[in-house]
């Protein structure tokens, strides 16, 4: 904290503080949630171990999408 509220000398200068402090704090948090995500996107670029992972969702997620298409083309011939 940039301010300490106990040296306030009257309760607006204390709101002031408490919301100077808030936005400083805030603005920290935002900095580094962007450092964590860019160090995310770092490694999932990067580490083979998450792009094989990544990899095989796509997979499984294709052969799931197969799958429907060929039950709904299984469905239209019966029903002809």
């Amino acid at each position: 904290n940039e301010y300490d509220v106990a040296d306030a000398e009257f309760r607006e200068e204390r709101r002031w503080m408490e919301r100077r402090n808030e936005a400083l704090q805030s603005k920290a948090r935002r900095a580094e949630k962007a450092r964590v995500n860019a160090l995310i996107d770092l490694a999932e670029r990067h580490d083979p171990r998450i792009r094989r992972h990544n990899e095989h969702v796509a997979t499984q997620r294709q052969r799931q999408r197969d799958a429907r298409k060929e039950e709904q083309r299984r469905r239209a011939e019966q029903e002809q």
